[in-house]
Formats: structure tokens, sequence, C-alpha cells
């Protein structure tokens, strides 16, 4: 572990130089669970404030989830289009103005979808989530038997991922809220690279701040380039640089980075 005044300090003042990437986990890190296209939050009015201030400076906001871009334009209505946005976990990247970049779909993914439809007929209140272009999830959340679809589900969808070229990512215990389904040799590592080959990020620092095991891969990868890694919670992964308490603390913390560049600049 670092230091945190000396962590906040270094990423201050690389954003004050305009040459932070800031790769943010949504879900439980900056943002309340459960937030999405299917919860009817509201827009994240002090969060857009804040990254339109490190934008404006000449930062770069790259989110790394698993949530689909419609996400974002439900929580950042103003600026999501400013964005690089590592969706999907990491199977598809798309630069500021929604250009696709990479793109990694499931095989076969109509014909699966089709077949997993029928399968949750079984379970009243299960879905597959909207808005993805390349991953499957299946939202159990809600369902009627949730541990039952969870265990029809994910055996099937092993079965499936055996045969497929498919890698599946279940919710964490003890929740079991989701399954899904992604490329194999796609994670949000995978979508890190990206910018770590990227000419015009080879003289950013890169920082990441996340909640869960899916974020390890992406924070190994931050590590490894003289990053900064963030955790969120006493579940964030161990390989983290710092760690904050919650996500309100998270919003804390990159509201005070976004004042140290008002400040210097005087963005009114």
């Amino acid at each position: 572990m670092k230091n945190h005044t000396d962590c906040f300090n270094t990423i201050a003042q690389a954003a004050i130089e305009g040459r932070l990437l800031w790769m943010p986990d949504q879900d439980g890190a900056t943002l309340l669970k459960p937030v999405g296209v299917h919860s009817g939050f509201e827009p994240e009015t002090q969060l857009e404030n804040d990254y339109q201030i490190l934008i404006k400076a000449g930062n770069t906001i790259a989110p790394n989830t698993g949530r689909p871009e419609v996400f974002f334009e439900a929580a950042y209505p103003n600026i999501h289009k400013e964005f690089w946005i590592v969706s999907e976990m990491g199977a598809r990247i798309t630069s500021p103005g929604g250009a696709i970049v990479t793109e990694n779909p499931v095989p076969n993914r109509d014909g699966l979808i089709q077949l997993l439809t029928k399968e949750l007929e079984q379970f009243p209140g299960a879905f597959i989530e909207d808005g993805k272009n390349c991953a499957i999830t299946l939202a159990l959340t809600d369902a009627q038997d949730r541990m039952g679809a969870y265990n029809h589900l994910l055996r099937l969808t092993q079965e499936i991922a055996r045969n497929d070229g498919i890698h599946i990512k279940s919710g964490d215990l003890p929740y079991n809220t989701h399954i899904e389904l992604v490329p194999k040799g796609v994670d949000k590592g995978s979508g890190t690279e990206f910018f770590v080959s990227h000419e015009a990020f080879k003289d950013h620092l890169f920082v990441c701040i996340g909640d869960s095991r899916p974020d390890e891969d992406m924070m190994a990868v931050v590590n490894d380039v003289g990053g900064i890694s963030i955790g969120v919670g006493i579940q964030s992964p161990e390989n983290v640089h710092m760690r904050l308490k919650d996500h309100n603390d998270a919003q804390e913390f990159v509201h005070q980075v976004a004042l140290k560049v008002a400040q210097h600049y005087r963005y009114g």
C-alpha cells in the first residue's frame, strides 16, 4: 500500500498537466449498487461535473465496466460522448463520439440468445440484459427461484462454454445475481492493455479504481506500467496501492482532484 496523500498528489498533478487516464469501474466503486439501465437511478450530476473539469484540462476518462454504452448515456447525459468506454467486460471499446475501436462478440451470439431466452421462460423475473453488443448477461436478481435459475443456467452455460470458445463470469457468492458470457481471452485487463499500447497515452498516468474481483486484471496491468490502483471497500482486490471506504469516498476523491484542476486553471 502507498501513502494516501502521496497518491492523491501524484494523481492531481497529472490531472493538472492533462495526462491523467482515469479508468473507473462503475458499480460499487464510483456509483452505489444497484445502478444501471434497469434500476431507474438519477444521473450522476456531481461526478459528471467533475469529469467535465478533468476532460476540459485534457485528461481522459475511460470507464472499464460490464455495462453497455446505453448506461453511460443515462448516467452522464452531457458528456458520455467524450468518454473512451471499455464495456461488456472488455469485449467492446469505443472512442469519444462512439466510434467502435474493438469489438469481440460471443461466438454464435444470436443463436445463444434464442436458446437462453427459451430457458429463461422457466424462471419468471429473469431476463437477458438489453443494450449489449458483444457479451450476454443473464440477470437473475428478480427471478422467483433465483438459486434454482442460477444453478440450472450456470450448468447450461458452462456446457456451452466448453464447446464454443466462451468464458463464463458469474455473480460473487452469496448473491448469484447474474451470469455473463464473454469471449475467451477478453477481460478488463485486455481492455486496459489497449490503452497501454496506444501511442496517444504513452505519457499518461494510468489510474484505475474498482471494488471487486473482475477488477484485478485491470489493476494488474495498471500496476505493471507504473500507474496507481485504487480499491473501494473491503471486497476490493488486494493488489491495490490505496483503498477507499465506499463509493462516497471515491466520488469525493474525484471531486477533490477536480477542485485542484479547477483552482489551477481558475475554471469558474
